[in-house]
C-alpha cells in the first residue's frame, strides 16, 4: 500500500503555518514554546535511537532546543521543515560530544 500524501493545498497551510510561528517566535522569544511542542517528540526520537541512554537522549535534547533558541534569529526560512534545521543541531550536538567523549579517553 503506497503512503498518502496530503493534498497540496493542505501542505501550503502548513509550512505557512510553521513561517508564521517561526516568525513569532523570532520576534518574541515567549512564543518559542509553539515550537517546541511540535517538534519535540521527533527531535527526542531522533536522539534517542542514536545515543541509546535514556538520561544522554534527555540530555542532548534539552541541548537542541537551547541552541536553537539562541541562534533562532539565524534561521532563514527556506521551505525546510523546521525540524530539518533541529535535527542538524540534533546531529552536530552528538557529534560534538561523541568528540568531547573520545579526547577525554585520551
Amino acid at each position: 500500500m503506497m503512503a498518502r500524501r496530503a493534498p497540496a493545498s493542505s501542505a501550503l497551510r502548513k509550512d505557512v503555518d510553521e513561517r508564521t510561528l517561526i516568525e513569532a517566535a523570532q520576534r518574541d522569544p515567549g512564543r518559542f514554546a509553539e515550537l517546541y511542542e511540535s517538534n519535540f517528540d521527533r527531535v527526542y526520537a531522533f536522539v534517542v535511537r542514536r545515543v541509546r541512554d535514556r538520561e544522554e537522549a534527555e540530555d542532548v535534547t534539552s541541548e537542541v532546543f537551547h541552541r536553537a533558541l539562541a541562534n533562532l534569529g539565524q534561521f532563514e526560512w527556506r521551505g525546510v521543515p523546521f525540524a530539518a534545521w533541529l535535527l542538524r543541531i540534533a546531529a552536530n550536538a552528538m557529534a560534538d560530544r561523541a568528540l568531547r567523549a573520545a579526547r577525554e579517553r585520551g
